[in-house]
């Protein structure tokens, strides 16, 4: 059998536990934060000022084994969201922001739950 012939298998592409669905939609006003969640640790952030913008890089880990969605909330303002993460370390690259960031929230979604959210010194 020639490797062309071979049928590719969903398996063999993407992760067992992989679900191809839209994000769920969140209301932010409420939803309730849990203290017993595991927040994420912040490893590292850099705030450039280049011209008129700022640029943003915030690493974060995050400690939990069940897929989440965490945001990046910058002057009470969603920016970006991973989707559907799990244990590991990451990263918002050259976030663009027009004003100073007064407040920067990460926080992660489970259900209508969400994680204590981490404030983000500037």
């Amino acid at each position: 059998m020639k490797q062309s012939d071979k049928k590719i298998q969903i398996e063999d592409i993407v992760e067992p536990d992989f679900q191809p669905v839209f994000p769920t939609l969140v209301s932010f006003n409420t939803l309730k934060i849990e203290p017993k969640l595991t927040p994420i640790i912040i490893i590292e952030k850099h705030l450039l000022k280049q011209e008129q913008y700022f640029y943003l890089s915030i690493k974060f880990s995050l400690e939990i084994d069940i897929r989440v969605d965490v945001y990046l909330f910058i002057n009470d303002i969603k920016c970006d969201v991973f989707y559907k993460i799990k244990k590991g370390e990451y990263s918002f690259n050259n976030i663009i922001v027009e004003k100073e960031p007064k407040k920067i929230e990460l926080f992660y979604v489970l259900g209508n739950k969400c994680s204590v959210k981490q404030e983000i010194e500037k």
